[in-house]
């Protein structure tokens, strides 16, 4: 926005109000614009800004030298870093504390979710980091990194300063964030449905849990060869095929439909086989269905990633046998 007198344009810089907001905010705030603008070789302006505390609110105003008057350029660059600096801010100052909102709004509907739990789900989804990110990737919820966030906040601001030379902070997000703020309320409802399935996963394994602790041990020992991928082989302790009846629980599981699921197969055919012990050779110990497995019979459980049993199936060995001589 540009002021004329007599035919001189003066333009004016920005105007930031902060409602409820420290003075160490303020100033990190500043500091950060500061820096950007000192930064830049083409910046020809040593900006001045002003603290005005008013009521619960902090004003900062930008202001050039004495000696100098801004030009459209220098209102441009102050802009982009006012904008850069603000959007920085709002993603690593203000992002938890809006997740944490929005949770708290979810506990409504669900009073008995950890609100932690939750939280830091939502913060691994955000960030693009852990196992949770990795689900969200996989389940199609790919949220953009920090990073990106940023620069689109940091567009949104700037788009909004070529019009506007007043910006208050609180009002702005509010009212001119709906993107931003509809993107975190989606993490947010995603890690709440992640939760409660994860919640029902618990109560399942425990119940198998309670199921096998109380059933009558069959047989010694069974193999459970993983050759890759959906790939198993059930074998018993003389790794021969297992009988129970008429029903051959040897069996090689390859699912060639990927929406299968072949884990539950897997846990039937041991619990209907009830091995006091179950030796698993895998290359994959990080797969769902192993971990299941290990959660289900705990100490019951031997893993192996080589051995001479398993060398028939998986390979020649790379390493030293785990388990046998």
């Amino acid at each position: 926005m540009a002021i004329t007198r007599k035919g001189v344009t003066h333009l004016e810089l920005p105007h930031l109000v902060l409602h409820d907001r420290t003075d160490d905010y303020a100033i990190s705030l500043a500091n950060r614009i500061r820096t950007l603008l000192d930064a830049d070789p083409a910046s020809r302006l040593s900006l001045m800004i002003d603290y005005t505390d008013s009521k619960s609110c902090v004003h900062l105003k930008f202001r050039p030298p004495t000696s100098g008057k801004p030009l459209q350029a220098d209102v441009v660059r102050v802009n982009r870093y006012i904008a850069q600096a603000l959007a920085e801010h709002i993603v690593m100052e203000e992002e938890k504390h809006l997740v944490k909102a929005f949770i708290t709004e979810g506990l409504k509907k669900l009073p008995s979710a950890n609100l932690e739990m939750i939280h830091d789900f939502c913060i691994e989804l955000l960030n693009g980091e852990g196992e949770s990110a990795e689900l969200g990737k996989k389940e199609g919820v790919a949220y953009s990194s920090s990073f990106r966030r940023q620069q689109k906040l940091a567009d949104a601001v700037e788009t909004y300063l070529q019009e506007n030379r007043r910006l208050h902070v609180e009002g702005f997000m509010r009212f001119r964030l709906n993107d931003y703020m509809n993107d975190l309320r989606e993490v947010v409802e995603y890690a709440f449905e992640e939760y409660r399935m994860e919640q029902q996963y618990q109560e399942f394994i425990a119940l198998l849990k309670y199921f096998v602790y109380i059933q009558e041990t069959k047989i010694q020992a069974v193999h459970l060869i993983h050759k890759g991928g959906h790939e198993f082989t059930i074998l018993d302790e003389q790794l021969k095929p297992i009988h129970t009846g008429t029903t051959e629980t040897s069996i090689t599981l390859e699912m060639i439909e990927k929406d299968m699921n072949f884990e539950d197969m897997i846990v039937s055919t041991l619990i209907t086989v009830s091995p006091e012990n179950i030796y698993i050779h895998t290359r994959e110990p990080e797969l769902t269905i192993i971990k299941t497995i290990m959660q289900i019979y705990e100490d019951r459980t031997t893993l192996c990633s080589y051995c001479r049993q398993c060398q028939p199936f998986l390979g020649k060995p790379d390493k030293q046998d785990q388990f046998y001589p």
